[in-house]
């Protein structure tokens, strides 16, 4: 009685290792495709922070050229005041 008792237990036992077995499957599955996603996105994110830094760096440059622009103009603005000045004092100076 004893050894037909062990059979069922053994393919009981049996089933329940494959269906481990299937599940350790299933779950390795996901998690690969999980790491798949994950490097993916990093990729991706790599890739719009790459893009971001671009327009960022852009932006700095021509902010800079119109803060030169701008130097340039005020420098002339300031070279035609000294030179309008002038010729007001020397008017004036003559005459006196």
């Amino acid at each position: 009685m004893v050894p037909s008792l062990s059979r069922p237990r053994t393919d009981y036992e049996n089933r329940r290792v494959c269906g481990q077995i299937e599940l350790n499957k299933k779950r390795e599955a996901e998690l690969q495709k999980l790491r798949r996603d994950l490097d993916e996105a990093q990729i991706q994110s790599e890739s719009q922070i790459s893009a971001l830094r671009k327009k960022q760096q852009d932006s700095v440059n021509e902010m800079s050229d119109q803060l030169e622009q701008l130097q340039k103009v005020k420098a002339r603005s300031v070279v035609c005041y000294v030179i309008h000045r002038d010729s007001i004092l020397r008017h004036n100076f003559d005459k006196s």
